[in-house]
């Protein structure tokens, strides 16, 4: 005799039985998706976050600019604040009104207190410039590698000469003769995104000679890139 009431009993074990079968497929399942989801990503690349535009770091307060010579005109303070006035807003190694050139080699640099990295070097020059010089850069242990240097040739220098422009008439002569002489100096093929652009703590600008015999003269040294 079958009781009816076993029957039932035993449908709802089996039931029972079935209900945590399936959820635990369920769980199995879903844990091996994730699982399987996680995978895939590890192996998809993170896209690296784009830096923000070159700041103007000549600029920050914690930039520091010394000179070899104190000279006749600004002190080398205005290399990093820029200005306007002939007399007062630029640095000149001169010993003099009319020009005359301070003997010798001449140094401007650039303290960043901190190391940066460093994308393009403008050096806006009054007609009082110069074609040959030598800029360097080094770390705080002030092992100095060279950045760019006219004497070399191109291929050797880690920034080349980007571009060249001038504007403006110099009060100081009767000729035509550029108030700036911009010189922009770029890392070669800044284009690529790629680019290591070169980390330093002090930069320092040799310039051995006057393009026009006088004592040679800088409106400002700005310098872009980022903080590290």
């Amino acid at each position: 005799m079958v009781r009816i009431g076993s029957t039932n009993k035993v449908s709802s074990i089996t039931k029972g039985k079935r209900k945590k079968w399936v959820l635990c497929r369920g769980i199995g399942l879903a844990a091996t998706s994730f699982a399987l989801m996680f995978y895939v990503s590890s192996l998809t690349p993170i896209p690296a976050i784009p830096k923000p535009p070159p700041m103007l770091l000549s600029t920050l307060n914690t930039t520091k600019i010394t000179t070899d010579v104190r000279g006749n005109l600004g002190p080398p303070e205005v290399m990093l604040r820029g200005g306007t006035d002939w007399l007062k807003d630029r640095w000149q190694a001169a010993s003099d009104m009319h020009g005359t050139a301070i003997q010798g080699h001449h140094q401007v640099m650039l303290s960043f207190h901190f190391p940066v990295q460093v994308t393009s070097i403008v050096l806006d020059w009054e007609a009082a410039y110069s074609k040959d010089y030598l800029i360097e850069a080094a770390m705080s242990n002030l092992v100095w590698y060279t950045l760019h240097d006219t004497a070399a040739a191109q291929p050797t220098n880690a920034f080349v000469l980007a571009s060249e422009g001038t504007s403006g008439q110099s009060p100081g002569v009767k000729s035509k003769t550029p108030l700036h002489i911009m010189h922009t100096l770029a890392q070669r093929n800044s284009t690529n995104s790629n680019l290591q652009y070169p980390k330093l703590q002090y930069l320092r600008l040799t310039i051995r000679k006057s393009a026009m015999g006088w004592g040679v003269s800088l409106w400002r040294v700005q310098v872009f890139g980022w903080p590290l």
